[in-house]
């Protein structure tokens, strides 16, 4: 990772120091012609380098900016956001389970006496076909308010229509 940012950085300020600040020129106007021309021919020939190297600082930063979406969608920073462009990072090797450590056998334990287990009753079944008539009803079975995929929940307990009827206590 250091190494990346390392190059980012280089390549950055060498696509910046290319750039010049644009200097101002004072332009005598009681010169003649001549005189003119050649200031007119050394602007166009300064603004066509300047559209150069702009040309050139913007394509360096595109690349700085696509190589930092290449490198973190490698590094499964961020899903690829172009997966015909940008190529896939490889697959994860699957973890090798680490082989188990070579156990020592041990003399058998006698057996044990086990006491009876009780099995505790199973809750009676939820009943699916379960309709409220209001909210009052709904209340004197549930005590609380009723949530949707609820047996019995219905969109004429949901006044507001959240998903949640019969928010309230009815008095």
């Amino acid at each position: 990772m250091r190494k990346t940012l390392i190059t980012m950085l280089a390549t950055t300020a060498i696509a910046f120091s290319a750039i010049s600040p644009v200097q101002a020129q004072t332009v005598d106007t009681d010169t003649d012609a001549s005189v003119s021309s050649e200031l007119s021919s050394t602007s166009s020939e300064a603004d066509t380098t300047e559209i150069i190297v702009g040309i050139a600082a913007v394509a360096a930063v595109t690349g700085l900016i696509a190589g930092g979406v290449h490198w973190a969608v490698q590094q499964r920073i961020i899903p690829n956001p172009l997966p015909g462009i940008i190529p896939n990072p490889p697959a994860l090797a699957p973890q090798a389970a680490p082989a188990p450590a070579p156990q020592e056998v041990a003399p058998a334990p006698a057996p044990e006496v086990v006491a009876p287990q009780v099995v505790a009753p199973a809750p009676a079944p939820v009943q699916t076909n379960r309709t409220y008539k209001n909210c009052s009803e709904v209340w004197n079975v549930l005590g609380r308010s009723i949530r949707q995929g609820e047996p019995g929940y219905g969109t004429h307990l949901d006044r507001d229509r959240d998903g949640i009827g019969c928010e309230s206590r009815p008095r």
